[in-house]
């Protein structure tokens, strides 16, 4: 007998079951050094921010006006908590008799500008308001998009809750983009609607020309807009208020994180549906991403925590499973033994076998993180390189001229 099959390929079954569970474990550990490797390469802050993704949050204004606002704040609480959470809304604001030109307001780039002015009829009088460009940031969008002011100061978290004071002629502090350095100067007030709200601005800063807030990977120059802080609220004085509030925190619900964060981002998530203030979600730069990133947040653990338990996992079952293979096939093992195959012929061909058992889901997975554009760890390639040394020390240990004479029910001496 010259030729021989593949000892541990001679049984379909158990060969399957040992790929795809070799597949998985590996697949799991590609997209865990995946996630550690994002997270290493972006540890700086992100200043070309096409890393960051928004909070999805669909809304329905109906139930939130019926005592929902506590729990929107305090999903809000929650999402603020997790860090890095960058929220950027561009909620225009109307200004009574607004006196400059035209490519301040809203719509102007899209040849539109005059939908942008309306008459406010009150008390009798009217007055022409106009929809100038705006923006509310948070304090902490100075450094993730390098914004920075050539007069006065930038928006610090102070600023964000400066209207929850208790005080008469409260005022809210501005940014305003470098096309308004000639008309405005620093301490110039401004009365503002914001979402129905009379609010009074101040200006602190006027920005450096071209300053600008890259999203998606486009860039949104502030040169003509105004730039508030995204502000925290007391509790609402009225109905009107309350109001208010809900559609502020509406906006405020939507910002914007990290890419590398989805793991806790979706762990906040999952805790925020029982307040039934609406449906919130993540997109990540690819659909296995987010499923991968929505199953260890259910599991509860970090991303390096669930790394070193798959290795401790992998180094105990992939032994394993070889064990079960050689065992499973070892009768035809004995059969070629007694045909007349050396121990040695055996062997090599035994580790060839389990060298394509290794094989065949590392082509699958690097096929797959092609596709995917996942990336393979030289960890994953390291790890399997050693679970296929203990494949030949193991083989080298079973199939031995004693261990098949015992199973045939022998001596080695006889």
């Amino acid at each position: 007998m010259s030729m021989m099959a593949l000892p541990l390929l001679q049984k379909k079954l158990p060969a399957i079951v040992s790929v795809l569970c070799f597949f998985a474990l590996t697949l799991l550990l590609l997209l865990t050094q995946d996630a550690e490797a994002n997270l290493k390469g972006q540890e700086e802050k992100y200043a070309r921010s096409g890393t960051l993704s928004q909070v999805g949050y669909q809304r329905d204004y109906t139930s939130l006006y019926q005592g929902k606002l506590k729990d929107m704040k305090y999903a809000y609480n929650q999402l603020s908590s997790l860090k890095e959470y960058y929220e950027v809304t561009s909620q225009f604001l109307y200004i009574p008799d607004f006196p400059l030109e035209d490519h301040f307001l809203y719509l102007y780039e899209e040849g539109h500008s005059e939908d942008s002015k309306y008459l406010l009829e009150q008390g009798g009088s009217s007055t022409l308001i106009s929809a100038v460009k705006t923006v509310q940031i948070s304090d902490n969008c100075a450094d993730v998009f390098s914004i920075s002011t050539q007069e006065g100061r930038m928006l610090t978290q102070e600023d964000m809750s400066s209207l929850c004071k208790n005080i008469p002629d409260q005022t809210l502090p501005i940014l305003v983009g470098a096309d308004y350095a000639d008309s405005l100067q620093i301490g110039d007030r401004i009365e503002s609607l914001y979402i129905q709200k009379n609010i009074s601005l101040e200006v602190v800063g006027i920005l450096t020309p071209n300053s600008h807030i890259t999203l998606y990977g486009y860039p949104l120059y502030l040169n003509r807009y105004i730039v508030m802080p995204s502000f925290v609220c007391s509790e609402p004085v009225d109905e009107a208020d309350y109001i208010f509030q809900v559609r502020h925190y509406a906006n405020k619900l939507a910002g914007f994180f990290p890419q590398e964060k989805a793991p806790e981002v979706f762990r906040v998530i999952e805790d925020l549906k029982s307040l039934q203030i609406g449906s919130f979600s993540f997109p990540t730069e690819g659909s296995l991403s987010g499923v991968y990133s929505q199953a260890i947040a259910s599991i509860g653990i970090s991303t390096h925590t669930l790394m070193i338990l798959l290795i401790a996992v992998s180094l105990f079952l992939c032994p394993l499973l070889l064990f079960y293979l050689l065992n499973t096939n070892f009768q035809y093992i004995v059969f070629c033994y007694l045909a007349g195959i050396c121990i040695k012929k055996l062997r090599w061909q035994t580790i060839l076998s389990s060298a394509i058992l290794f094989l065949l889901p590392f082509l699958l997975l690097f096929g797959y993180g092609k596709l995917t554009g996942l990336f393979v760890h030289p960890c994953v390639i390291l790890l399997a390189f050693l679970w296929f040394l203990l494949s030949v020390v193991m083989i080298y240990k079973k199939l031995s001229a004693n261990a098949i004479l015992t199973y045939l029910g022998r001596n080695f001496n006889d």
